[in-house]
């Protein structure tokens, strides 16, 4: 009498699992070359994600741990250099370090400060900057800015709720350090006139040309 095959046992539900998944395709790597200040620079990207930006000799410049996903290059002090602002991954849109470029050392220096785009405030040494308060853009601040070192100092704030509230205003204060001097307040309804058609940052803009040496 001939004994009956056993047929092989199908494999565990834990081998399964055990089993290594397929290995995912590699990113294709790019290396732009960018020629800015006289300077050789190298930026490396996997895909689309940005891996890094060195000079020529390989010393680094903006390293791709620090968050940076996309450059734009500009002078952002009008001194005739091309300047780096490198946008950062983070829930408000104008998160960006800011990198100016030292012609005494022909480095890029970081801006310590608050990791927004700056703008210079035409036919001055200022810069302001826009700062989300919340989620939406119902509240929100804008700072006057000197740099001091390679930092930011807030000299004047602007603070402005428009929410439909009665408690809705805006907020004009004097920045020394810490301490904060209101200077004046004016009404939300401000923003609606026609030659800011409810854009803040047109507002912004108009606010600190006029007024900046208040500050």
């Amino acid at each position: 009498m001939l004994a009956a095959c056993s047929a092989e046992p199908p494999p565990r539900q834990a081998d399964r699992l055990q089993r290594p998944a397929p290995a995912a395709e590699p990113a294709p790597r790019r290396v732009d070359t960018l020629r800015l200040n006289g300077q050789r620079l190298l930026a490396s990207y996997a895909g689309r994600t940005f891996t890094g930006l060195c000079t020529a000799a390989g010393d680094s410049v903006i390293r791709a741990n620090e968050g940076v996903f996309e450059l734009e290059f500009l002078d952002i002090n009008a001194d005739g250099y091309t300047d780096i602002q490198a946008a950062l991954f983070a829930s408000d849109p104008h998160a960006c370090q800011n990198w100016l470029f030292d012609p005494r050392t022909r480095t890029y220096r970081l801006i310590v400060g608050e990791n927004l785009y700056l703008v210079r405030l035409p036919g001055t040494a200022l810069y302001h900057n826009y700062v989300r308060v919340g989620c939406g853009n119902d509240c929100w601040e804008s700072h006057l800015i000197r740099l001091v070192d390679w930092r930011e100092q807030v000299v004047g704030v602007i603070r402005a709720r428009a929410t439909g509230q009665p408690d809705d205003g805006i907020w004009i204060y004097r920045q020394r350090g810490d301490a904060q001097t209101l200077l004046q307040q004016l009404p939300a309804e401000q923003l609606a006139q026609p030659r800011y058609q409810g854009n803040q940052h047109r507002f912004i803009e108009a606010y600190w040309a006029a007024n900046y040496r208040r500050f």
